[in-house]
């Protein structure tokens, strides 16, 4: 016989609030956070599940085992980072650009490298796309 388990999945912010109307799957079953960021499942059938967590045009997934873990949290970092200290300095024919980025948050996500895009333009001409090289210095929390 195939156990039944009931299962909690809290969705939470980088801030550790609630997020509400987060769209949740278990077992190709949709359910949606509610103002608490709650989806309670009185029963799911089967021990390993995967649980797919969507929240705007974000999406996590995670294999869980029921039988083990009776509920599970999603964090999504919805705050967009903080752009501080913007310099351009020549170098020789070249120009460099340095920013520091601020991600706050108990636990936020951190800066995607591959996400970052930087455009400029010159005395107002269209819009150019830049390499962007990560250095990182991380700062304690």
């Amino acid at each position: 016989a195939i156990k039944s388990y009931p299962f909690k999945v809290f969705i939470q912010d980088e801030n550790q609030k609630p997020l509400e109307g987060a769209r949740v799957t278990v077992s190709d079953k949709q359910f949606f956070s509610d103002v608490n960021g709650i989806v309670d499942i009185p029963k799911v059938f089967g021990d390993q599940q995967k649980v797919i967590a969507e929240y705007g045009s974000n999406k996590k997934e995670l294999d869980v085992d029921l039988s083990l873990q009776p509920q599970t949290k999603f964090v999504f970092d919805i705050s967009a980072p903080d752009i501080k200290d913007l310099k351009a300095d020549e170098v020789g024919d070249k120009v460099k650009l340095s920013f520091r980025v601020l991600d706050a948050g108990l636990e936020s996500s951190g800066i995607a490298a591959g996400a970052v895009t930087v455009r400029y333009s010159v005395d107002g001409g269209d819009l150019e796309k830049a390499s962007v090289f990560v250095k990182s210095n991380r700062e304690p929390r």
